[in-house]
């Protein structure tokens, strides 16, 4: 993600910038403000050649922050106090009095509830049309959205459309995850046949990972040790590492090689981390040295095979996943 630190500051390629302004688009696309104020805060820290990019993030902050207080930390709060801004007033303009959430963790998920809580109070048909326009449209990003907000609407028919919208139609693989989730949540316990990547899949829905957390240890066991590999000459990577792994996960859940992830051993977990990381590599640099990640996670002569049917399957999960050009 970045290329190196100068001055105390992390320096971005320009093809990292293109990846964050594809990933910021999604994050307001599906209304993760807090985790889109977090990571304008990270990129503003950074160096590059692009000012006009500096200038358009610095205005999408401020934006996010004065339209969506109800995403700022506690900290952060008060640091907009002291500079004559208030936060609470602005919340009150936008939105009434909504209450103040719980925790800071639970901030951006306690404001979509109660947004969502007050649509379908006003309109209830709300709910309906949630699920008619999941149902309806073909945009993984809209889906996503539409999930989103469903968990919330309190609509008695989301659960038994939702189950046989997952068994009778193609759905994008990281979509039919969130799907799931949403399922769990709304108490539904039952085994889905689903199809997904050219597989017939049996998932239980009550099994479902609600948070990456609750994924098995070996499995975020890659993540981390592409983290640890890489926290001393990309930092900054951290991020961008635990984001994709994420992603992948859903892409691959309920799957063949997610069911061997589960089993696997300490040469199954190097390999999956060197797919990894050369994954990231290429993504960000657009180039990767294959040789220096092998030797970097241990990935011996008679292991190659095993590590590049490994990033093949990394490879459709960008093919799959990646956003079409304009």
């Amino acid at each position: 993600m970045v290329a190196a630190i100068a001055e105390s500051k992390l320096i971005l390629f320009p093809k990292t910038i293109d990846y964050y302004q594809i990933e910021l688009t999604r994050m307001l696309e599906t209304e993760r403000y807090q985790e889109a104020m977090q990571v304008l805060r990270f990129l503003l820290e950074c160096r590059h050649d692009d000012d006009s990019v500096k200038q358009e993030w610095g205005s999408l902050l401020e934006w996010l922050e004065t339209t969506f207080p109800e995403s700022l930390s506690q900290s952060e709060i008060g640091a907009r106090r002291q500079n004559g801004l208030d936060p609470d007033e602005s919340r009150e303009l936008l939105f009434g009095d909504l209450g103040d959430p719980d925790s800071e963790d639970e901030q951006e998920l306690d404001f979509l509830k109660r947004k969502v809580r007050l649509k379908s109070a006003e309109d209830t048909q709300y709910g309906a049309r949630l699920l008619e326009g999941l149902l309806q449209t073909d945009s993984p990003d809209k889906q996503l959205l539409a999930l989103e907000q469903l968990q919330h609407a309190d609509y008695a028919r989301t659960r038994p459309k939702l189950a046989e919208w997952l068994q009778t139609s193609h759905v994008h693989p990281v979509v039919q995850f969130k799907a799931l989730q949403v399922l769990r949540q709304l108490g539904e316990k039952s085994l889905l046949t689903m199809h997904k990547l050219g597989q017939t899949i049996d998932v239980r829905v009550e099994e479902t990972p609600l948070s990456y957390e609750e994924f098995p240890p070996q499995v975020n066991a890659i993540r981390e040790r592409v983290q640890e590999a890489n926290e001393v000459n990309q930092p900054a990577l951290a991020y961008f590492v635990e984001q994709t792994w994420n992603d992948f996960l859903a892409f691959i859940y309920g799957t063949s090689i997610y069911k061997e992830m589960l089993d696997m051993d300490a040469d199954s977990l190097d390999i999956w981390s060197a797919a990894l990381h050369h994954m990231l590599q290429e993504t960000m640099f657009a180039k990767s040295d294959e040789r220096e990640t092998r030797d970097m996670f241990g990935i011996a002569d008679k292991q190659v095979k095993a590590w590049q049917k490994a990033c093949q399957v990394m490879k459709l999960f960008l093919t799959v996943t990646a956003p079409a050009e304009a």
